[in-house]
């Protein structure tokens, strides 16, 4: 599994996928990039690139506060930290 932005496979230390409020998630790196700062001082905005809804940000630092998607996390390391179902 992997950021659709960037192709690079997801990971708890070096790919760290974040949330969008729209539930839509990409790597820290790539969010930054695709974020647009205004001229004059009011939020500047950010497109979710799979379904084109805007999220305002203040600053381009908050997107560090976004969600860490840990789902995608446990799934792109496969599970390696989850603890076994007990067998009933």
């Amino acid at each position: 599994m992997e950021c659709s932005v960037c192709l690079i496979d997801w990971h708890s230390q070096k790919c760290v996928p974040k949330m969008l409020f729209c539930g839509h998630s990409f790597c820290e790196s790539c969010l930054a990039d695709l974020f647009k700062p205004t001229r004059n001082g009011s939020p500047g905005t950010l497109q979710c690139p799979t379904c084109m809804v805007s999220h305002t940000f203040k600053r381009k630092e908050e997107l560090k506060n976004l969600i860490r998607n840990f789902t995608l996390i446990s799934l792109a390391e496969g599970g390696q930290n989850k603890a076994p179902i007990p067998q009933s």
